[in-house]
């Protein structure tokens, strides 16, 4: 009876698009997840995620793991919001381009828990130090000692002996760790709300989450042949079954989302290895939790041009922990529009004598070229880049159209000596340059041309940034610092960036 109230309370409000019932039980709440606090209905059921949690005994074991390792007091500790941000204080005025701009009106914060259920763990007997599957707390730390310590599949030396489970360092605290992250996510938030209309059917999707693991990674994949979805480290291209899966399984509370696994999720040495040897396309949103948090990323999965969904946000001084930038700098983000030209149809956007600083996802140690996309326009400006704070070259003009002389982009297929553009891409490279990937394109025709891709557009170029070896994992900050402009208004955009190990260049395809 109880569920019947509370889906009844929920399809009423379908009616003013608000929030979603999924047909696995999960609620998706599109436009207007600052509006789950005032539910004080919903909120009756279930006001903290580990309350939820507490009372589903098919999760016990998960749920002592959290309760031992100190994650529980971290979760429980963390405010829903931000009490001293006030978005009267923004010193910027809404305006209206083609759609309407808004100031966030919370700070919210949250968690994600990614778990294994009592019978999951009970039936996995791949683990040599538990072969008869895992059943108790015990068993758990021989699980995780098997996936994270060197003497076994894992990375590190440094837990051996440390039997303390709140010690960053200790293999349980480890394995639990990279099952949470610091940001609220809507099952369709971890990749399908990204694959709007923008993106081009025929190519894979990833995305990238960073855990409360220090300096680990986790991929989402989305595969179109066969069609798979929300496959998490699918370090097997040959075989999808290695990837952890969603079982459908959702807990839901007012700090954060619950959801099963099929089997252990483990940052072991394979999956850094893997990880260490493919490209990281990473959009620039993927970098700040508020963003997925507060609604902002993911809201429009149609990619529609319609006030309500499309949006441009006006991001205040010190809303996102990744991101910096002067008091000059007017800083919005564009969420998914079919307009753009854009990975996954949205951007960063800066305006004004800009300088602002981004501080990536943790990326694996190992050589990259280090790249990022923009569209190039007359008013783009002059920047000094930097890297992890180390000047990148002399200021670069980005207010350069492609087809500029400096830069050199044709067409593919232009010429009758180069039918594929190849010629013209290793010209570019040489200028420290790129055409866009054939993954994405924009659909609604404003600004750009629909029957263009991004390689065959010339309003998308990728910079390369530079060759850098980064010795240990950890996250790495880009600096645009406007230096002059070439016209009168100055702005600048990032769309996503590339980290790709130098030993896959020479194999890199066009996608």
């Amino acid at each position: 009876m109880t569920f019947c109230l509370f889906a009844g309370y929920l399809t009423s409000l379908q009616a003013q698009d608000t929030l979603y019932v999924m047909k696995n039980g999960y609620i998706d709440f599109r436009h207007a997840l600052s509006d789950i606090d005032s539910l004080s209905f919903v909120n009756s059921f279930n006001p903290n995620i580990l309350e939820r949690l507490a009372k589903d005994k098919s999760f016990s074991l998960f749920n002592q793991a959290l309760l031992e390792t100190g994650f529980a007091d971290l979760i429980n500790n963390t405010p829903k919001q931000d009490t001293a941000y006030d978005y009267r204080h923004c010193p910027w005025n809404v305006k209206t381009y083609n759609i309407q701009e808004e100031i966030p009106q919370k700070r919210s914060f949250g968690f994600t828990l990614l778990m294994e259920s009592d019978s999951t763990l009970a039936n996995y007997k791949v683990c040599l130090l538990c072969p008869n599957g895992i059943h108790n707390l015990n068993d758990l730390e021989l699980l995780a000692q098997y996936w994270y310590s060197t003497a076994y599949q894992g990375m590190y030396s440094d837990g051996d002996g440390i039997s303390d489970p709140r010690n960053p360092k200790n293999y349980l605290n480890r394995y639990i760790a990279y099952h949470i992250l610091d940001s609220k996510l809507f099952l369709s938030r971890f990749i399908n709300d990204f694959d709007i209309p923008n993106q081009i059917k025929t190519f894979d999707l990833d995305e990238y989450k960073g855990t409360l693991l220090n300096n680990s990674l986790m991929q989402v994949k989305k595969v179109r042949t066969p069609a798979q979805t929300n496959l998490l480290n699918s370090y097997d291209a040959n075989d999808l079954n290695a990837a952890v899966h969603f079982t459908g399984t959702t807990l839901f509370g007012f700090n954060g989302f619950g959801f099963g696994l099929d089997k252990p999720l483990v940052f072991s040495r394979k999956v850094y290895e893997y990880l260490s040897s493919i490209r990281l396309r990473m959009d620039v949103a993927s970098f700040f939790k508020e963003f997925a948090t507060n609604n902002m990323r993911g809201n429009n999965p149609n990619g529609e041009n319609v006030v309500g969904k499309a949006h441009r946000y006006i991001i205040p001084t010190g809303y996102c922990d990744n991101m910096s930038f002067t008091s000059v700098t007017r800083m919005s983000y564009l969420n998914a529009n079919g307009i753009y030209e854009d990975y996954e149809g949205d951007e960063l956007y800066a305006e004004g004598k800009y300088d602002f600083t981004i501080t990536t996802l943790p990326i694996p140690a190992g050589t990259y070229e280090v790249r990022f996309s923009y569209q190039p326009t007359i008013w783009r400006g002059i920047c000094q880049m930097y890297l992890d704070s180390a000047t990148c070259g002399p200021p670069i003009n980005f207010a350069l159209l492609a087809n500029d002389s400096l830069i050199g982009w044709e067409l593919p297929g232009s010429k009758v000596n180069d039918p594929y553009g190849f010629a013209n891409d290793s010209l570019l490279r040489t200028r420290g340059y790129m055409k866009g990937p054939s993954c994405y394109k924009c659909t609604i025709p404003l600004y750009y041309d629909v029957t263009k891709t991004a390689r065959t557009s010339i309003k998308t170029l990728r910079k390369i940034v530079g060759t850098f070896t980064f010795p240990e994992p950890g996250k790495h900050t880009l600096r645009i610092q406007n230096t002059g402009s070439s016209g009168g208004d100055v702005q600048f955009m990032l769309d996503y960036m590339e980290f790709v190990p130098v030993s896959i260049l020479e194999k890199e395809g066009i996608d």
